[in-house]
């Protein structure tokens, strides 16, 4: 059974979807199988990695038992979109949603050792149940007043469905240099003490210039400090992951 590895926050702009770009890259780059699964509205993890639409049958996979389409990108990372219009949910209950997805989910997993996904900041039942998959939740953290009330409400939904120890929070778009960076990393790492990982991504231009070109940071700019700082968070949390067995 692949490992899943989810990106999550009900905050945007905090790097979540290059976040799981990079390390479905990286990982893949290291002889890893990865399936990177887009279940954002907008599709901008399946953006990286393919320059125009996927088509998308996750309705009837959710429903029916069929298949999901996957894009084989490059060698050992394929992607695949799994997002349902709210509209088509409201017909059915949501155990059945859910259910359904499992379902789904499952059948997906079995070709790949890992699965990264970008789930959408919402608590939809689609949400939920890709949350409840994940054997890692990655929380993405700006140090920010903003971002800090945010990631409250985060970490209060996941401890309301017992999945609180799954949550590692990191620091994405850190400068050192700003004294409120500082701060509220401090006061971070006080209030969630080893969910919040060593490892910050520093602010790069790279990490911004990548998705228009369809890339990932390793493949656009291999020697930036962006993918320097996703190769040592990659790291750490393959690190995290094995202490737990779950890779």
């Amino acid at each position: 059974m692949a490992a899943v590895i989810s990106l999550y926050n009900i905050k945007g702009g905090v790097g979540k979807t290059t976040t799981a770009a990079s390390l479905a890259a990286f990982f893949a780059a290291k002889g890893v199988r990865v399936l990177a699964v887009d279940m954002c509205r907008c599709g901008a993890l399946a953006g990286y990695f393919v320059d125009k639409p996927l088509f998308e049958n996750t309705f009837a996979a959710i429903m029916n038992g069929e298949h999901l389409s996957v894009f084989a990108y490059r060698e050992n990372l394929h992607v695949c979109r799994c997002f349902v219009e709210d509209e088509a949910f409201r017909k059915i209950d949501d155990y059945k949603a859910m259910d359904g997805f499992f379902r789904m989910f499952d059948d997906l997993c079995r070709d790949y050792e890992l699965v990264v996904t970008d789930i959408p900041g919402d608590r939809s039942p689609l949400s939920l149940a890709a949350l409840t998959v994940s054997d890692r939740i990655l929380v993405p953290l700006k140090a920010d007043r903003m971002n800090m009330s945010a990631i409250e409400s985060v970490m209060f939904f996941l401890d309301t469905f017992g999945l609180r120890g799954r949550a590692d929070l990191f620091f994405t778009m850190h400068d050192v240099r700003e004294r409120n960076s500082v701060a509220v990393e401090g006061e971070a790492r006080a209030l969630y003490g080893g969910s919040v990982m060593e490892t910050s991504v520093r602010r790069n231009v790279s990490l911004c210039e990548a998705p228009a070109h369809f890339q990932d940071i390793f493949t656009y700019r291999p020697k930036s400090s962006g993918a320097a700082d996703y190769a040592a968070l990659a790291d750490e949390l393959y690190g995290r992951m094995t202490s737990n067995d779950n890779l």
